[in-house]
């Protein structure tokens, strides 16, 4: 997504509103519109020439600079809400880039980065068992890592405790 500050107009804002459901002063409003697969809602600008060309945008950082004014540089628009489609200014503020992490995490959004609760583990922790009892009964990398799938780096990492480091 761009992150470079918009020119709004008029039409610009209309645009945005039209797909917002606002609610009372403290609620969460929903974007309306197209959508991130996060969640956060997202709206194409005309900001280059010819305007035939877009650039989408976050609804959520549309909504903090048309009541605020420009984000600066290096700057997210985090939410209070915790809830992606929601373009309420009362419930944004800006924060850094660690801020905002810290924030995901604090709030049980980031992925783990260790073990089967991260989506992307490509052994189970019992296969992680095994690998380590094969190498231990003598067995290489070399002919370790293509039984379950995995280079020789990765059963490396899992033998010498580098990665899978929490499981006993």
């Amino acid at each position: 997504m761009n992150t470079a500050p918009l020119n709004l107009t008029k039409t610009h804002v209309r645009a945005f509103w039209q797909r917002v459901s606002p609610g009372a002063p403290d609620a969460c409003w929903e974007w309306q519109g197209n959508r991130c697969p996060s969640g956060y809602g997202r709206l194409g600008f005309w900001l280059a020439t010819p305007v035939s060309k877009t650039t989408p945008r976050l609804a959520h950082r549309i909504a903090w600079e048309i009541h605020n004014g420009p984000i600066p540089p290096g700057m997210h628009v985090c939410h209070h809400c915790d809830n992606p489609p929601c373009c309420n200014p009362a419930h944004l503020y800006l924060g850094t880039n660690v801020e905002n992490h810290r924030d995901k995490a604090l709030r049980g959004r980031a992925a783990p980065k260790h073990c089967e609760l991260n989506g992307s583990h490509k052994v189970s922790a019992d296969q992680v068992r095994r690998i380590r009892a094969l190498h231990a009964g003598g067995m290489t990398y070399y002919r370790i890592a293509p039984l379950f799938g995995i280079s020789e780096v990765q059963v490396s990492k899992i033998v010498r405790r580098i990665a899978w480091s929490k499981l006993p």
